[in-house]
C-alpha cells in the first residue's frame, strides 16, 4: 500500500533522477579527444549497454515492478535528457566521466550484473547441488536434521558478511545427524546467495517480506530428505549391479 502512495516519487526516480546520468554521459562522449567514429560508437554502445540492462532484468523478472520502472525510465527519459543535453550543448569530459560513474553506479544497486549471474545459475534448477558428506549414510533419514551454515548465518546477520556476487559452489545448507554424542554432517546443500544492494534495500523496504540478501529457493527441504533417501538407493542398486 505504502508503495503505491509513493508511486511519484518513484517515477521520479526512475523516469528523471536516472535517466539524467547516462543520457549525461552518452551526450558528453563527443567531448571527448578520440576519433569521431569512436565518439558514435561509444555513444551508441551506452545507450545499448544501460538498454539491455533495462529490458534483461525485466524479462527475467516480469513480475518486479522496479524493473518495470527501471525499463519505463529508460524508455521516456533516455531521449528526452539526450535531446536536451545537445540543445543546450552542456556536454564537457567532466560530465561524461560523472555521467559515467553515476550511471555504473545506478546498475549496480539496481542489482544488474547480481540478477544476470543468479538468474543463469538457477534458470535450469530443479534441485539443490547436494554433497553427501557422510560416506557411511544408509538414506535413513529419520534421525537427519538440518541447519544454516556459518556463512549463510553470518549473512542472515550481518549484511556486510553476505558476498556481493551469487555462485554455484556457496554452502547454504547441512543436514546433519547426532551419533555418539557427537553431529556428523551428512551432506551439504549449495546454492547462490549475495548481500543485497542499499538502494534494493531502501526499495525492499516498503515490503513487508524484505530480506537483506536474496537466494535461491529450488526446492523444500522434505524434498531434499527424498532426493537424499533416493540418492542412497540409487547409489545401492548400482552397486549390487556391479557386482
Amino acid at each position: 500500500m505504502l508503495f503505491f502512495l509513493l508511486f511519484p516519487f518513484f517515477i521520479f526516480i526512475f523516469v528523471y533522477f536516472f535517466p539524467y546520468f547516462w543520457a549525461m554521459a552518452i551526450s558528453s562522449v563527443m567531448s571527448l579527444n578520440i576519433k569521431l567514429k569512436f565518439q558514435i560508437l561509444l555513444s551508441v554502445f551506452l545507450f545499448v549497454f544501460v538498454g539491455f540492462c533495462a529490458v534483461y532484468c525485466y524479462a527475467i523478472y516480469t513480475d518486479h515492478t522496479l524493473y518495470l520502472l527501471f525499463l519505463a525510465g529508460y524508455v521516456i527519459g533516455t531521449p528526452l535528457w539526450v535531446l536536451r543535453f545537445y540543445l543546450n550543448e552542456r556536454t564537457s569530459k567532466v560530465r561524461f566521466y560523472i555521467g559515467l560513474a553515476a550511471t555504473l553506479f545506478i546498475i549496480w544497486e539496481m542489482e544488474v550484473p547480481q540478477k544476470i549471474i543468479f538468474y543463469n545459475i538457477t534458470k535450469d534448477k530443479t534441485m539443490y547441488d547436494i554433497e553427501i558428506v557422510d560416506k557411511l549414510f544408509d538414506g535413513n533419514t529419520d534421525d537427519v536434521n538440518y541447519k544454516f551454515s556459518d556463512e549463510f548465518k553470518k549473512c542472515l546477520n550481518d549484511l556486510f558478511s553476505c558476498p556481493i556476487l551469487p555462485n554455484s559452489k556457496q554452502l547454504q545448507n547441512q543436514f546433519y545427524s547426532i551419533k555418539d554424542g557427537k553431529e556428523i554432517v551428512v551432506a551439504n546443500v549449495y546454492g547462490p546467495y549475495y548481500g543485497k544492494t542499499y538502494l534494493m534495500l531502501f526499495f525492499n523496504s516498503f515490503n513487508e517480506k524484505s530480506l537483506n540478501f536474496e537466494e535461491s529457493f529450488y526446492i523444500s527441504y522434505k524434498q531434499v530428505f527424498n532426493h537424499l533417501e533416493n540418492l542412497k538407493s540409487s547409489q545401492k542398486g548400482e552397486n549390487n549391479g556391479n557386482k
